[in-house]
């Protein structure tokens, strides 16, 4: 799922926001295996993402200001890349924009080209799916913090704390209650909102920021409750 959310009424330039849910996971395999601690994408969830990169996020077939290539989004447009700290999410935000998180780019400074830094690539733990399942509680910090570097994941997680996968202990801000939830999606959205607003401040014209994250949590913070019967909605 991809939703992209702007302003199509004004002639300026407003931040976009892309919605992507992340990848075919191994507990998304039917009939569905939800006690899979935290999984990776199967090779389709893997697939999915590239079809996804070419699909919405391509790169132009040469830099020619005078020939521009035949499409028209290239990917590094990013500006920030957030997701949720699951490792489904990580790993499809990864997948889809490799090229700009791998590729050997200068700083900016000593060309003056700002399209050549890598947008910033991070982790929110508000965005984490919501219910208790196996499959919906992350990694304790250190844990994810290597499954990171062995995957070769450059992502920012100073944002993930210790805590961030209790979702048992009564007051949880990470509980599955729905009041829990509508919170965290709230405050998602103000993260993403200032986000925008800091990087206008900063200069750029054209900004585009992605969340990764989960089917879901996404009815939650979109107010889109269409096929909402496929997931657990707790009260409390």
């Amino acid at each position: 799922m991809h939703v992209v959310v702007m302003d199509h009424q004004r002639r300026q330039k407003q931040p976009v926001l892309h919605l992507i849910r992340h990848g075919q996971g191994y507990h998304n395999i039917p009939p569905g295996n939800y006690t899979l601690p935290d999984p990776y994408l199967t090779p389709f969830g893997v697939e999915q993402c590239r079809q996804l990169r070419q699909r919405e996020f391509p790169e132009p077939l040469h830099d020619s200001p005078g020939l521009p290539g035949i499409h028209e989004f290239p990917r590094r447009k990013i500006s920030l890349i957030a997701t949720s700290p699951m490792t489904r999410a990580i790993q499809s935000a990864f997948e889809i924009f490799r090229p700009i998180l791998t590729d050997n780019h200068t700083d900016g400074r000593e060309t003056g080209d700002q399209t050549n830094i890598p947008p910033p690539f991070i982790a929110l733990p508000d965005a984490q799916e919501s219910s208790t399942d196996a499959c919906d509680i992350g990694q304790d910090p250190a844990v994810l913090a290597r499954t990171c570097a062995t995957n070769g994941w450059p992502i920012d997680l100073s944002l993930v704390h210790d805590g961030w996968n209790d979702k048992s202990t009564p007051g949880s801000r990470y509980s599955p209650a729905s009041k829990a939830i509508f919170r965290r999606a709230r405050d998602t959205r103000v993260f993403l909102r200032d986000a925008a607003r800091r990087l206008v401040a900063e200069g750029l014209t054209d900004v585009q920021i992605v969340l990764v994250a989960h089917g879901g949590f996404m009815h939650y913070l979109t107010g889109d409750w269409e096929d909402a019967g496929k997931y657990r909605r707790r009260d409390g």
